[in-house]
């Protein structure tokens, strides 16, 4: 079942010229209303209901369907009319026809004298309902009736008349020809709904709409029967007679004598009814204010749930934002320890490049050298081979001769050096390797590397100026800024015997070097050599 607000639907009425009407119940109170729902979303539709309502709270009284309450439900506008259990009156029409005559015609008295008073509330009021019929009067469980569904109801001035609009079976004749209603109009209205009521028909039908409608421009209407009685026939008839002018006025009704009376009659019923309803009222108000503070509390509640969610959801975004901060700083530490790495790696491989080249070259270097050794010791061996062939010639040619070898070598010795003393033993000097010597300013210079045999005997080196170079060892390093050439010599004197002498120049970088052999003993001063040099 639907639910509105705090009303749930229990079913839904049939009819209503405006909007829909449901029974329904109230949850706290379990007192069953009816709830009417009329559209609240365009202008004009506001604008009807906002009407509506206020002419029920104008128009409230005990013959009036009173107005408990209104709410908006999305799109709709809910109003809360007071329920009349017995339905409308088109229910008690049918009802009253299973009566006598004389017991019908009591409750029509009885009914009449309370839906005049309902029409002349409205009418005093300057008010014309428009859609005065059966089905807009509302019966209560103790018979009395209410005015209700004042969708069509329209204020009145002096000179004015509403348009026409309700339903047209009960119509006065002037809205058909003129399209206009006043307080005649519903005057005509409420004879026919008298005649229903005595008779159970209309008394103007003509099987449909249309024709009824003809029926009723042309006055062709229906006698009443005879157990209606003179006075309520002369009254029926004056307020369906076609000229509206001649139509009694609704306070000429509730001055005939019969009407008079069932009007005292109500009045101490009608007295009680507003004490109950004002009792219902109050109920009603508490209830309200009950519900206003439920929904306060409601509203409360969830707007504290609100604010602590918003609350865990604030804690929960400086949460993330710490730990955000904090994953930021560890890449920010991450990244300073990359680059401090890459930094250190950059710094290795520059050192490795360094080292790189420094060992190429100090390869490349050794390389050289070791070229050159290969060089001087290709030299040197070809000398060997060269002095073996010419000392093999030298023995071959001795022994062609028949001279003992030793006899005559030491001839020759001792013919080339006949002034030397002779050596206890044979001597043999032999400069074996060529080596590049690094002097304290760090420049390479020439040298001459000696080295003598197992049988060695002390070299001295005779230099003509200091000044042009040191001995280092078995070598002798001359010096850089010696532009001037030297005759270096080298003793002792060899006077027996074979000797082999082998020098090696290294690091002389376009100079030119000599090597002889002297007789005797020799020292040049600067710039001086042996003869022919």
């Amino acid at each position: 079942m639907a639910r509105y607000g705090e009303y749930l639907v229990i079913e839904q009425f049939e009819g209503g010229s405006q909007g829909r009407t449901f029974l329904a119940e109230r949850d706290l109170v379990q007192k069953r209303v009816v709830l009417k729902i009329v559209s609240y979303f365009k202008k004009k539709d506001k604008e009807r209901a906002d009407m509506e309502i206020a002419l029920m709270k104008r128009l409230e009284s005990p013959f009036t369907v009173r107005l408990i309450c209104t709410f908006q439900d999305r799109a709709d506008m809910c109003m809360i009319l007071e329920y009349c259990e017995r339905g409308d009156l088109r229910k008690v029409i049918i009802d009253l026809q299973k009566l006598s005559e004389a017991e019908r015609v009591q409750i029509v008295w009885e009914l009449l004298a309370q839906i005049s008073l309902s029409l002349n509330h409205l009418h005093s009021n300057d008010v014309v309902h428009r859609d005065f019929k059966p089905e807009n009067i509302f019966i209560m469980a103790d018979g009395s009736s209410r005015l209700g569904d004042f969708g069509l109801v329209k204020e009145l001035t002096d000179k004015d008349y509403g348009t026409a609009v309700g339903t047209k079976p009960y119509m006065a004749p002037e809205v058909f020809m003129f399209q206009k209603m006043d307080k005649h109009s519903d005057m005509f209205s409420l004879g026919i709904v008298v005649c229903e009521m005595l008779t159970g028909k209309h008394p103007f039908d003509g099987g449909s709409d249309q024709a009824t409608i003809q029926k009723i421009i042309r006055n062709d209407v229906a006698k009443l029967p005879s157990f209606v009685p003179k006075e309520m026939l002369e009254l029926v008839t004056s307020m369906i007679n076609p000229n509206p002018s001649s139509r009694p006025q609704i306070k000429q009704i509730l001055e005939q004598s019969t009407i008079k009376m069932y009007i005292r009659l109500q009045d101490g019923k009608r007295k009680a009814e507003e004490l109950v309803h004002q009792l219902e009222i109050r109920v009603h108000e508490q209830d309200e204010r009950i519900r206003v503070v439920e929904q306060q509390k409601k509203n409360a509640e969830k707007l504290t749930r609100k604010n602590e969610q918003q609350k865990i959801q604030a804690d929960e975004r400086a949460r993330l934002a710490e730990q955000q901060k904090i994953q930021a700083e560890e890449r920010a530490r991450v990244a300073e320890q990359q680059k401090i790495q890459a930094e250190e790696r950059a710094r290795l491989a520059e050192q490795q490049q360094r080292e790189s080249i420094e060992h190429n070259r100090v390869v490349e270097q050794w390389a050289q050298t070791a070229e050159e050794r290969a060089k001087v010791a290709e030299g040197l061996l070809r000398t060997k081979e060269t002095e073996n062939i010419r000392l093999q010639q030298e023995i071959d040619r001795l022994r062609s001769s028949s001279v003992p070898v030793q006899s005559a070598q030491s001839k020759q010795q001792s013919q080339s050096y006949s002034h030397l003393p002779p050596p206890t033993q044979p001597k043999q000097i032999q400069i074996v390797q060529q080596t590049p010597i690094q002097s304290s300013r760090g420049v390479q210079q020439s040298a001459v590397s000696v080295q003598q045999s197992p049988n060695q005997m002390k070299l001295k080196f005779n230099i003509p100026d200091g000044d042009k170079g040191r001995i280092q060892r078995s070598s002798f390093i001359h010096a850089n800024d010696n532009d001037d050439y030297s005759t270096i010599t080298v003793d002792p004197i060899i006077n027996r015997g074979v000797a082999r002498f082998d020098a090696i120049f290294n690091g002389h970088e376009g100079k030119k070097f000599s090597l002889g052999i002297a007789e005797s003993s020799q020292i040049f001063e600067k710039g001086y050599g042996p003869d022919g040099y």
